[in-house]
């Protein structure tokens, strides 16, 4: 549904969005919900050959990755805000609770494969809650 509306809308016509929540990756066991790429990028990594069963982590530009509404894991400004005035320990920005290193560890795996096959020094990616979202750098 998310993928018909994007490419119809033409905000994005050199963007090729692909739903992987089926799609386990070759090379890590892992499937984000939808997967972008350049236009040009999954073309020429693929030229003369068929696509491969799974995600190919070599060619993805960004993933984004859909949780519950209830699921949003970070905490707003306004509540640390609060918290430092009552002055409380503020020793992160996520509210650890085990679904919390659950979807986590989900979505560091994800960067953690996109660093592990193509060079960078950072990556984007959207985790979205629901109707809200985050974008992670």
């Amino acid at each position: 549904m998310q993928i018909l509306l994007i490419e119809s809308s033409d905000l994005c016509p050199k963007l090729k969005f692909d739903n992987t929540t089926s799609h386990l990756g070759k090379q890590f066991k892992l499937k984000p919900d939808i997967s972008i790429y350049s236009g040009s990028d999954r073309d020429n990594l693929l030229a003369g050959s068929e696509r491969p069963p799974g995600l190919d982590w070599r060619a993805v530009d960004l993933w984004i990755e859909n949780k519950n509404e209830g699921d949003d894991v970070f905490r707003d400004l306004e509540q640390m805000k609060k918290e430092e005035k009552q002055n409380q320990d503020l020793t992160s920005q996520i509210e650890w609770t085990n679904t919390a290193y659950r979807i986590s560890g989900q979505l560091i795996g994800y960067a953690s494969a996109l660093h592990r096959y193509q060079f960078r020094v950072f990556s984007f990616s959207v985790v979205l809650f629901g109707e809200s979202g985050r974008l992670l750098r």
